[in-house]
This record gives structure tokens, sequence and C-alpha cells, in this order.
């Protein structure tokens, strides 16, 4: 019992020492110093690994820079080509193949540009070259209806489709179609935006669907007539905006009507 009590004592005067000499602390502030240091030299070591990486990334690129300048040149070349092969044809259907629209046409289609408020003068035609009904044209437009449909439309399904035609007049998406295919053309390796801009079509397209709606033409004729029209759909100029262009695009608008 003796022994236990001394070695007590012992420690205790030990302890003592040691607190009052300061070495503990002394101790705790080495390791206050070390862990911090520790850890800033492990994220300066990660944002350095990081940083490393990235430059020899971007070196790697830049090696391949010129080839990828020449596929991107001579991808822009070969779009501009078909952008110039569109124009001449939307010029083409401008002024040749054009007869007007019967009289009883021609004043439904008055009618409809006062109730859509279209401001600009609009001219309507039939035409013997372009494939689908469509609007080409933005300061001067022109609603071109393919003289092949008179014999497969009623009357009620042709006004439907210039109704359709005067929506985008009225929403003036001509300009903003050649916009979004200028930015198609320099941007054509992004996705994203070419994922975009097909959904923008699209909404489009539904829009317009929707004002015809709203003219109280009867939904099956508008949908026979979109039907009909997919029918003849071949090329149309990529700026210009055809009543319908593909059978996919068909599917979905129709659903969206009947739905």
């Amino acid at each position: 019992t003796l022994l236990t009590a001394g070695a007590g004592i012992y420690e205790y005067n030990a302890a003592a020492t040691i607190l009052n000499s300061g070495e503990l602390s002394h101790y705790f502030k080495d390791m206050n110093a070390i862990i911090p240091s520790f850890i800033e030299t492990e994220k300066n070591s990660l944002f350095e690994n990081l940083v490393f990486r990235f430059s020899a990334w971007k070196e790697g690129l830049l090696g391949y820079a010129y080839p990828i300048l020449w596929i991107w040149s001579i991808v822009l070349c070969f779009k501009l080509i078909l952008l110039i092969r569109s124009v001449q044809y939307v010029n083409k259907l401008k002024k040749s193949g054009l007869m007007p629209l019967q009289e009883d046409l021609t004043i439904k289609s008055i009618s409809l540009t006062k109730q859509y408020n279209i401001p600009l003068p609009v001219r309507l035609y039939y035409s013997s070259i372009a494939a689908v009904p469509q609007v080409v044209g933005w300061l001067k437009p022109i609603v071109l209806i393919p003289i092949g449909l008179i014999n497969r439309l009623s009357p009620e399904q042709v006004e439907a489709v210039i109704a359709h035609e005067l929506a985008h007049i009225k929403r003036r998406d001509y300009m903003i179609n050649c916009l979004q295919y200028m930015l198609e053309i320099f941007f054509f390796f992004n996705p994203f935006l070419l994922w975009l801009s097909n959904k923008i079509k699209e909404e489009r397209e539904h829009c317009c669907d929707d004002l015809v709606m709203l003219t109280n033409y009867k939904k099956t004729d508008y949908i026979n007539a979109l039907i009909v029209c997919s029918e003849y759909s071949s090329y149309t100029p990529v700026q210009s905006l055809a009543l319908i262009k593909g059978k996919n695009q068909l599917l979905k608008r129709v659903t969206r009507l009947l739905t």
C-alpha cells in the first residue's frame, strides 16, 4: 500500500513538473503548426496537379489546331454552298411558275390577314415549282400554294393551309428562321445549339397550328391537309417556312392536335 501511494505521488509530481515547465503546451503548439501546413501543402499539390493536367491537355489540343480548323473550314464552305443554292431556289420560286388564286380564296386570305393584324403586304400565288405550301420573303412575304394540291384539298383545307402560312408572317418567323440557320452554319459542331434550334422549329410550328385552330377551322380538315402535304414534301429551301418538313414532324403535330 505504501508503495502504491508512493508511485502515485511520483507520477503526480512528474505531471505537475511537465505542466509547469510548458513542455506540453509547446508540444501542442508544434502540432498545430504542423497540421495546417500539411493540409495546405496537400491543397497546393492538388491545385498544381489540376493546373498541370489542364496545361498538358491544352497543349495537346493545340497540336491539332490546324487539322480542326481545316475540317471546320471545309464543312463551313459546304454549308455556305447549300445556302447559296437555297437562295437561288427561293429567287426562282418568287419569279417563276406563279399563278393567281381564285377570287374567293383571295378574299378569304385578305380577311385572314386582317384577322391576324398583319401590317405587311402579303402576296399569295399558286406555284408550279413549290413542293409544299410555304412562305418566302420577310419584308415582302409571298405565300406559295403548290398547284398540284388543288385537286387533293378542299377549299376549306386550302384556307386552313393559308391560315398557317399567314401565322408565320404574323409571328415574323422568316427572319428568325434565317438567323437560326446562320447560327447552325457557323456552330454546326455544337450539339446543344443544334438541339435547341430543332426544338425552336418544333415549337414554332405548334404555335402556328394553335393560331389556325383559333380561326375556327375544323381540326379534321387541317389534319387531313397536313397529311396530304406531307406526301409531297421533298426539297424545300432551308430559310423558307414550309407547312411541313418530314413525316416525323407530321406524327408529332397530328398527335398534339388530337390530344
